[in-house]
């Protein structure tokens, strides 16, 4: 294909009239060519967005009927309402060619879908001669015949009556102005017309899908707006002004206001237009208020979560065992012969008078010495079961604080053993430890002496 017929296709897409399956036969071939061709050449001036989407409509709407139904409207012989009236009371000679009506099941192409996903829209009107609609899933017939009679299978239903005799009038319309002059006139004009022409401002109710619910389709306020609008004009010159009001408009491709009341109809819109504008400052409004106490919300919340996380927890707390702790041992200072000793004091005695004084003490604070004490020091067996005792197990209230003591002297830690001392609630035991740390301080004889009064040989 040459530059010269892709150009010529190009501008067939716009509006494509044909009337015959050999023609839409032929063309259809010469669009697949036209794809090819598109493909390697580069033809200069084009809107490639615009071809392609042509290509593509031209291919689904006029192709096999592979997805949904497929009607070829005849608008010179069409007994639709919108189309007679078009024809036969305003007087438009009808354009030659085909309407293609495509009705669809369960795929819509992207194109026609971002058609149809416009709000109040339940079919469309594409270009001037392509109209498609989806259909529904459910049950045919009437209330009364779906709860008394015998059910009826599922099938595909297709959209009423008046909605197709809408889009009709669109696509008579389009059609008979053609794409570089449709859209001269108003928006109000075109869903107007179509409207007042098809008597599609009627509630029309519709049985869903699958569930069978009953849902109620219509017109839009706006939509009912406009097809007022031509009432106004029938009401102001009669049936002859409102046909030359649409006749003579669609034909100069410019509103007659010589047949219409220019100052009503324009004030009407004038009052949607404000109307419209406040319904959306209001909706815009509230939207902003929820917005803002949205985010007053959110700041709160993380303001509350930084002060949780930066607020001092308290300390765990641990259970207390069930048997009565009795009264706390004194922790009054004990008297230290010889003064308090320093951190730094050392031993002067023998390694065996050391293990004998720990002997010694543990006897004193009722525990065995030799199951609770080596010749290396304290036992590991004795030492996990008084720490056993600190978890609720009864033990003689002497036995950890001498034991405590014991590991301090042996280590050398008299301040330690001053500390422990303390502790310890029986009075003859601190009077021993009193003494032991006296002779401690005298060296090996204070030892030896402490030893003979309160060792096994004083007893």
């Amino acid at each position: 294909m040459d530059s010269k017929e892709a150009y010529e296709l190009i501008e067939f897409l716009e509006d494509p009239i044909v009337s015959s399956d050999g023609e839409v036969r032929r063309k259809l071939q010469q669009v697949a060519e036209l794809e090819r061709t598109l493909k390697v050449a580069r033809l200069v001036g084009l809107n490639w967005t615009r071809v392609e989407r042509q290509v593509v409509l031209f291919r689904d709407f006029a192709g096999s009927d592979s997805e949904g139904r497929l009607e070829r409207v005849d608008l010179a012989t069409s007994l639709d309402p919108a189309v007679v009236r078009l024809r036969e009371d305003v007087g438009l000679k009808p354009p030659e060619g085909w309407v293609f009506v495509r009705l669809y099941a369960d795929f819509v192409p992207p194109l026609v879908d971002n058609a149809l996903r416009r709000d109040g829209v339940a079919a469309v009107t594409i270009g001037t001669r392509y109209i498609a609609a989806p259909m529904e899933w459910g049950r045919k017939g009437s209330w009364k015949g779906m709860i008394f009679g015998a059910p009826r299978a599922p099938e595909w239903i297709e959209p009423p009556r008046e909605t197709i005799s809408h889009e009709l009038a669109h696509a008579y319309i389009n059609s008979y102005m053609g794409p570089d002059r449709v859209d001269a006139l108003p928006k109000w004009f075109h869903e107007g017309a179509a409207t007042y022409l098809s008597g599609s401002n009627v509630q029309m109710v519709r049985r869903g899908a699958e569930r069978g619910d009953l849902r109620t389709v219509g017109p839009t306020d706006e939509y009912l707006l406009y097809e007022r609008l031509f009432h106004l004009v029938r009401d102001h010159g009669g049936s002859d002004a409102i046909n030359r009001f649409i006749h003579d408009s669609i034909d100069a491709a410019t509103v007659a206001w010589e047949h219409a009341p220019k100052a009503r109809i324009e004030s009407e819109l004038l009052l949607w237009d404000r109307e419209g504008r406040l319904v959306s400052d209001q909706r815009w409004r509230s939207s902003r208020t929820v917005s803002i106490v949205f985010l007053i919300g959110l700041i709160l919340f993380l303001f509350w979560i930084i002060l949780r996380a930066q607020a001092p927890r308290p300390a765990p707390s641990y259970p207390l065992p069930d048997r009565p702790l009795g009264p706390p041992p004194s922790l009054d200072p004990v008297p230290f012969p010889g003064g308090a000793p320093s951190a730094g004091e050392t031993l002067r005695i023998e390694p065996a008078q050391r293990l004998a004084a720990c002997r010694t003490l543990l006897a004193l604070g009722h525990l065995d010495p030799d199951r609770s004490w080596t010749d290396r020091g304290p036992a590991p067996e004795a030492l996990a079961r008084l720490m056993s005792g600190v978890a609720g197990v009864d033990r003689d209230p002497t036995e950890m604080p001498v034991f405590l003591l014991a590991m301090a002297f042996w280590t050398g830690d008299l301040r330690g053993v001053a500390t422990a001392m303390g502790l310890i609630p029986d009075p003859e035991v601190r009077a021993a430890v009193i003494g032991l740390l006296g002779a401690a301080l005298r060296g090996r004889d204070g030892i030896e002496e402490w030893l003979s009064q309160w060792g096994p040989a004083g007893d």
